[in-house]
């Protein structure tokens, strides 16, 4: 029997006499999800490796689940441990995919499906916030943003010097859940999903978004909260609103000028056409684009520097930037000396050692 951590900072994962932090079994994951994507093997996986709920047989899962595959090819006579339903964060065993009455599929398959539509990860400052619906390209509906604004609500008192935002398997986020939005899904409030946005976009520490595959429409809008991007070099951005028949509602219209400049803007809104990780960077729109296989490593030593840094200065530096849109030049220069959100708590501290 497999015993599982129950939540994402819990001590281990341990299989008979071996053990394996949460951590290292998330970033073992995702080597081998990133693996599978670059090799092609995504779509109905056979899984051979190890029995049912062994150590390698939740590895895989989880890099199958975070790279977008649909259903593990698994032996229905073995079945699945219960306590492999505390991974939190990755791929959980759907309890009756069929509604057999059982764990396992009468013919053999495992459904795999998300335990969470946004997860959240911790370490050393650095808090990870990815969109899990990887079977949907991370498309958006009102659960993901609700878990988005819940784990935005926890994270702004809790010791984070940084912010990744990403997207489980091979894509960052294909923009607004096309069906849901069809069946009428929406918030409560239809500002909801703007304000959402806007929270990330205002959270006090700086936020990446780490961008792999599919980021149009809606995730683009997302994505433009982000304080710094960096895309993979196969990455594909694109405002799709008007080959949809869509009005922007979430921040278009006025973050993508920002970036790119208002001509620009207007052309990519008005053609909705795809660019590539490339073309973005060329243009402004993302500040790297890197190679997809050095993405996470990148993105990692980045989020690195940020969270060495001054966690007040970088606050500071977030709320001048942002008057700046609401001042002119003048205003903003004289904002800035008067030292409107005082200094840093940490500056006595880190001048005085060095």
């Amino acid at each position: 029997m497999l015993a599982v951590a129950a939540q994402p900072d819990g001590d281990a994962v341990v299989d008979g006499d071996r053990r394996v932090t949460f951590r290292d079994l998330d970033l073992r994951s995702n080597q081998l999800a990133h693996l599978l994507i670059e090799l092609g093997v995504v779509p109905d996986a056979v899984l051979a490796i190890g029995m049912p709920g062994s150590l390698e047989w939740v590895l895989a899962a989880w890099a199958i689940a975070k790279a977008g595959g649909g259903c593990l090819s698994v032996d229905p006579t073995h079945p699945f441990p219960p306590s492999i339903h505390s991974l939190g964060l990755g791929a959980r065993i759907c309890h009756d995919p069929l509604g057999t009455g059982g764990l396992a599929d009468p013919r053999g398959k495992a459904c795999l499906v998300s335990s969470e539509l946004v997860t959240r990860t911790v370490e050393d400052g650095v808090a990870t916030l990815t969109l899990n619906r990887p079977e949907k390209l991370n498309a958006l509906t009102t659960a993901s943003f609700e878990e988005l604004r819940a784990h935005l609500d926890a994270l702004a008192t809790a010791d984070v010097r940084c912010i990744v935002l990403t997207g489980a398997g091979r894509s960052f986020c294909a923009g607004h859940d096309l069906e849901s939005l069809a069946a009428g899904d929406a918030m409560e409030s239809r500002h909801a999903e703007a304000q959402t946005i806007t929270m990330l976009e205002e959270f006090p520490a700086p936020v990446i978004g780490k961008i792999r595959g599919h980021c149009f429409t809606g995730g683009l809008e997302l994505a433009l909260a982000c304080d710094i991007l960096v895309a993979g070099d196969t990455a594909q951005f694109g405002d799709t609103h008007s080959q949809w028949g869509l009005a922007p509602v979430w921040g278009m219209s006025v973050r993508l000028p920002e970036r790119v400049g208002m001509a620009r803007a207007k052309e990519l809104s008005f053609t909705a056409r795809r660019i590539s990780g490339v073309e973005a960077a060329d243009i402004g729109l993302v500040n790297h684009c890197v190679s997809d296989v050095g993405l996470d490593e990148f993105v990692a030593r980045l989020a690195a520097q940020i969270a060495a840094n001054s966690a007040g200065a970088n606050r500071i530096y977030k709320s001048l930037y942002a008057s700046t849109r609401e001042l002119d030049r003048a205003q903003a220069l004289r904002a800035e000396t008067d030292l409107p959100y005082g200094l840093p708590d940490d500056a006595l501290e880190r001048l005085t050692r060095r």
